[in-house]
């Protein structure tokens, strides 16, 4: 009885450890060779406006995640100069057409007809320098 015990647990432990050593080799494999396996959402832009000085960009898009998800749209800022870019600045749920997204200067940035029902979230982000603002037409 020991000697089956025995057994059992040498061949439990050395495929234990091939199948470790897959999982590992696969994962290097995967990480050398780069491989990109496609995204589980979807992505749309939708609009994009450049700030009248020409160093920001607002843009506007919707993702999709799939069936146990609705859409979302959202908008984030991005400095052109330097590449940074200000996400979860306005959530909503759904892709309203009546939105739209307007610089009244290089510091404030206007939302227009932003159905508050469906406001996910809205966030200032200071560190952008931009002023946001909703106004409902």
């Amino acid at each position: 009885m020991k000697k089956i015990i025995s057994r059992f647990l040498v061949n439990f432990g050395a495929t234990i450890f091939y199948l470790w050593l897959t999982v590992k080799v696969c994962g290097l494999a995967i990480s050398y060779f780069e491989v990109d396996f496609p995204d589980l959402c979807e992505h749309e832009e939708i609009d994009e406006v450049i700030s009248p000085n020409g160093k920001l960009i607002a843009k506007y898009g919707s993702s999709d995640c799939g069936a146990f998800s609705s859409t979302e749209s959202g908008v984030l800022i991005e400095n052109i100069e330097t590449g940074e870019v200000y996400r979860g600045l306005l959530g909503i749920r759904g892709t309203p057409n009546e939105f739209r997204i307007e610089w009244e200067t290089n510091k404030r940035l206007i939302f227009h007809n932003v159905p508050i029902d469906k406001l996910i979230w809205f966030n200032q982000k200071y560190e952008s320098g931009v002023s946001l603002v909703i106004e409902n037409d």
